[in-house]
């Protein structure tokens, strides 16, 4: 009995290293995973949509193995579901709404097996397929998965995929015609990211300037303007004043003040700055500068 009790000991211990060894490579397989797939995303999202057709054929063929790559996943279904979704995203940057409704369509049906239907990840995934809908202006079922990504995503009390819901859902809404409805949901997910991200989270000025452009479209033009100074702020103060993304919210505050005071001489000022840190971060030729040198050339015409 007692062999038997010591050899019950080491077969547990065995099976419980072993069981660790295996929750171990998961966990850096899935972080490997998030890894790629955020780059991945990240490199279309930040892609010059004017690119030559050679680096248009290279993207291509990532892609076609990326999608390759992502079938023999089928013993990893939770990292299979994150690189078939990311690639849905990709494809949907790159314009190919139909493959990106089956790769989207099929990481959600992906996640929902594995993670069953309340995990943050199937409301990101209802999320992006919300995305994709209001590319194709199929509004009101963008809005049916955006609300039901909403629920889902607060089945988990104050994760990030709640405020990434809230604002999708408000981008949505005005093309509908609702944007008094935005105003609302735009405050919603500011106060969230303030309370769950922290007062200097990037995201934060970013749901500033819409919650500004929000307020400009009501009527709200004072509101509007302290929300955009309010922006460039945070943004100089959390980013560096030599951010590309101050050089975006000076311009937007330009814009706001020419729509009220349109001989104010700080309008030019603020889209000669934005312009010469532009210049310096992306070159004088860089499709970046359009809006600026579009609003500059308005006011000085």
């Amino acid at each position: 009995l007692l062999l038997l009790l010591l050899a019950g000991l080491v077969a547990t211990a065995w099976q419980a290293r072993v069981a660790r060894r295996e929750q171990v490579r998961a966990e850096a397989a899935l972080a490997q995973s998030e890894e790629v797939t955020d780059f991945l995303v990240g490199l279309y999202q930040a892609s010059d949509p004017r690119q030559t057709p050679a680096d248009t054929a290279v993207a291509r063929e990532i892609l076609r193995r990326g999608i390759a790559r992502s079938d023999e996943l089928v013993g990893e279904p939770v990292i299979q579901a994150r690189m078939v979704d990311a690639l849905g995203q990709v494809v949907l940057y790159l314009g190919q709404y139909r493959q990106a409704d089956t790769l989207l369509s099929r990481g959600l049906a992906l996640r929902r097996a594995v993670l069953g239907d309340t995990h943050p990840d199937v409301a990101r995934s209802l999320i992006h397929l919300g995305r994709l809908r209001r590319t194709e202006a199929k509004y009101p079922e963008a809005e049916r998965l955006l609300r039901r990504a909403l629920t889902v995503a607060r089945a988990t009390p104050d994760h990030p995929v709640i405020g990434e819901a809230l604002l999708e859902l408000a981008w949505l809404l005005p093309y509908e015609g609702r944007v008094p409805e935005t105003e609302a949901i735009f405050r919603e997910a500011l106060a969230f990211q303030r309370r769950v991200l922290g007062p200097d989270a990037p995201a934060v000025a970013e749901t500033m300037i819409r919650l500004a452009t929000t307020r400009h479209r009501l009527g709200a033009d004072a509101e509007a303007e302290a929300l955009f100074r309010e922006a460039l702020a945070f943004r100089r103060r959390v980013l560096g004043p030599d951010d590309p993304a101050v050089a975006a919210a000076m311009i937007k505050l330009g814009d706001q003040i020419h729509f009220v005071r349109p001989a104010d001489g700080e309008i030019e000022r603020l889209y000669r700055d934005a312009l010469a840190l532009e210049e310096r971060v992306y070159g004088a030729n860089h499709i970046n500068l359009i809006h600026g040198l579009g609003s500059l050339a308005t006011i000085l015409s």
